[in-house]
């Protein structure tokens, strides 16, 4: 993922440098903390696969029935979901610089 600084409004800094990727590596880890909750919540509450993850499972059997006779759906409750986002800032939007906070 790709995404722009708007606005800063604690005056920091984080265009460049090592606030810059603190930032990413904070947005990387926040989606992918969101999308394994939504991920659970679909396995544990809703019991469906709405991301069709059973589709790439059915190449791993040699016949519709083998697959079917599997019962994916009984076992995606149970499956361990990893998930990886990368982000990086792709421009600072609007802002040349940060602007010096007043105190």
């Amino acid at each position: 993922m790709e995404g722009e600084i708007l606005s800063i409004q604690s005056g920091q800094n984080y265009e460049k440098g090592e606030r810059e990727k603190i930032l990413e590596r904070y947005v990387s880890n926040y989606f992918s903390r969101e999308v394994v909750a939504l991920v659970r919540k679909t396995q544990k509450e809703y019991q469906s696969d709405i991301f069709g993850f059973g589709e790439y499972t059915r190449k791993y059997f040699g016949t519709w029935e083998e697959w079917v006779d599997y019962r994916w759906l009984e076992k995606y409750s149970e499956v361990d979901i990893d998930v990886k986002t990368n982000f990086s800032i792709c421009r600072t939007g609007l802002m040349a610089q940060t602007a010096p906070s007043h105190k």
